[in-house]
């Protein structure tokens, strides 16, 4: 798990092996989802790179000064999330061969995490919480007190960069679904990892029969905003 790489570091994934004195035609292979990009054939060849991350390995990287040993790390240069997926190390000889495969994650943590609610006139209570800028697309739901709501709507809208923001939102009725003083949660996970984000505000009650906008003007303008970004038509209220 690698969280927002920083472009001018490398990302090392190691291959640890051990080499029998009897084996000989030694080649070690480095795979992509399957894919191969990277080969060492010790100790008369040099390092190199293959097929899509050809400008993105580093061939001259050691570790340590074994001559049977110190390219078999994988560097790779300037990392972005379109580094993710699975990672596998092959080594064979005219005498053996094992392979192993690990997922590696890349994330890119959210550039925003709003959560909001609004109480209109007919005593329905709009909750939306929304997530911006983040790799890879975030898993999100939203719980009163301890019990998770299940039928919230999903938006996601990829963006710049291979971003992605991602909105859930529903609507529940005052003094049914949502009492004064519950406690709204929105919960921010990215699957297959153990990312997690958690955001959450207490409601606001007020007495039946009066229409209130229990928010200040700049966070209604906020969730007007979120509303245009991911309904794509004007929200109201009405005087």
């Amino acid at each position: 798990l690698l969280r927002a790489p920083d472009p001018a570091e490398h990302l090392v994934l190691d291959c640890e092996y051990v080499i029998e004195p009897h084996e000989t035609g030694f080649v070690l292979k480095w795979l992509h989802n399957d894919v191969p990009i990277y080969q060492w054939i010790p100790p008369h060849r040099s390092p190199s790179s293959l097929n899509r991350m050809r400008d993105h390995v580093n061939r001259t990287f050691t570790v340590g000064n074994e001559a049977m040993h110190k390219h078999r790390a994988l560097a790779l240069m300037h990392p972005s999330q379109d580094f993710a997926g699975k990672y596998s190390c092959s080594v064979h000889t005219y005498q053996s061969f094992d392979i192993k495969s690990a997922d590696l994650f890349i994330i890119v943590p959210e550039s925003g995490f709003v959560l909001k609610y609004h109480r209109n006139l007919n005593d329905l209570v709009t909750v939306v919480c929304s997530v911006y800028g983040i790799f890879p697309a975030p898993e999100l739901s939203l719980w009163i007190n301890d019990y998770r709501l299940e039928n919230g709507t999903v938006y996601e809208i990829p963006v710049t960069d291979g971003l992605y923001d991602s909105s859930v939102s529903v609507q529940l009725v005052l003094y049914e679904s949502l009492q004064p003083d519950d406690v709204i949660k929105c919960m921010l996970a990215v699957p297959g990892t153990e990312y997690r984000r958690a955001k959450e505000t207490v409601f606001v009650g007020a007495c039946a029969g009066v229409a209130t906008v229990w928010l200040k003007t700049q966070e209604f303008n906020e969730l007007i905003s979120i509303f245009h970004l991911f309904f794509g038509v004007p929200v109201g209220v009405r005087a």
